[in-house]
């Protein structure tokens, strides 16, 4: 009988997160995949043979809401597409952050009804936090212990849970992102740099005026400026967008849209990133190609720290007050870290799910 696992993922066309379950589904190709959401956030998955789409449609989406707002569970849909499956897997990074107080209650029933009793539940390649409260830590304590395996993707986030046995830590999964088999796509001509934007900082007007000045300094030395959006949902098409309509060059965009071949194409070859996203830093790390991290969230922070990253690197809303001299400062250095301890090691994310679903 074919094994079947029930995905939970950040069903949003997210670059870093559609990679995720692709490499799941690929590393278990006689393992059938169910995921689920809205058709046209789904589109890296179309090819993929054992993945079949639980497509919600408007009218399930309202459904889902009635639910939850009448009986505060939410839960009725779920339920009915794991019924038959053998294993939950939950995969994703940021998928425990502390939410506004107002919206803690829901947040923390859906989290809870994630876990099916009767069925093998697992967590893969998350960090935890950030967070404020203590009950919310608590809270995540009692419920992980009800899991079969759970695997962090920092040290921060294990430590915090590291007394629990099902608790272990691999660097990022998509550090064995070479191993994805993607059609080919033709590559770039070389001589140009990635701008990897992002919607989060503090002063967008500063940001867009930097990136300009970016843009103008590297056109000046020959080097293309590729404009890369890999999450059009949070907002980075939209500035890319902007900095590229106040260009006095003609700009390119390239906007993740279930194009993974084309993105890990780009970044690959590539002089140069300056990069934002969490997942644009680690594949440039993983192909070896110099980059300027630009940092949001501790999870930016935690992964340099692991890694041992001496580069320069920046928080987001200081990146404006940055010289080009320092911007660049990676790529004139060639600076690049070593990290193929941690592709071997992403590996361990999957120790638990092997023996589940290969026998080994």
């Amino acid at each position: 009988m074919t094994k079947k696992v029930f995905v939970n993922f950040y069903a949003a066309k997210n670059f870093g997160d559609d990679a995720f379950v692709c490499l799941l589904a690929q590393r278990y190709r006689n393992v059938n995949f169910i995921i689920a959401g809205q058709i046209n956030k789904l589109k890296a998955f179309k090819n993929n043979q054992n993945i079949k789409i639980h497509s919600i449609s408007i009218f399930q989406r309202i459904l889902i809401k009635l639910d939850d707002k009448l009986l505060n569970n939410g839960d009725f849909l779920y339920k009915q597409m794991v019924r038959k499956v053998n294993y939950i897997v939950t995969i994703g990074g940021s998928i425990f952050i502390e939410p506004d107080h107002k919206h803690i209650k829901k947040y923390l029933t859906m989290k809870k009804n994630l876990f099916v009793p009767d069925k093998r539940n697992l967590i893969l390649g998350a960090n935890f936090g950030p967070y404020q409260d203590d009950f919310f830590y608590d809270f995540f304590k009692k419920e992980f212990k009800k899991y079969d395996y759970i695997s962090f993707r920092d040290h921060e986030s294990y430590n915090l849970f590291c007394e629990l046995n099902n608790v272990h830590y691999a660097p990022d999964i998509l550090f064995g992102i070479k191993k994805l088999d993607v059609e080919g796509i033709e590559e770039p001509k070389k001589g140009y740099v990635i701008l990897q934007v992002i919607e989060k900082t503090q002063n967008m007007d500063e940001y867009i005026a930097k990136n300009l000045e970016v843009i103008k300094y590297y056109n000046s030395k020959d080097l293309e400026v590729i404009l890369m959006s890999l999450c059009e949902n949070e907002g980075d098409l939209n500035i890319a967008e902007k900095i590229a309509k106040n260009s006095k060059s003609k700009i390119k965009i390239i906007n993740y849209d279930g194009n993974i071949a084309e993105i890990l194409t780009y970044i690959k070859n590539a002089d140069y990133l300056i990069g934002a996203r969490f997942h644009s830093i680690v594949m440039s790390l993983v192909y070896g190609v110099p980059c300027l991290p630009i940092s949001y969230s501790n999870k930016t922070d935690n992964l340099l720290k692991d890694i041992n990253f001496e580069g320069l690197k920046v928080k987001i809303n200081d990146f404006a007050r940055l010289t080009i001299e320092e911007i660049d400062r990676n790529r004139v250095n060639k600076y690049v870290v070593n990290v193929e301890k941690q592709v071997k090691n992403s590996e361990k994310h999957f120790m638990y799910l092997d023996k589940l679903l290969l026998g080994e």
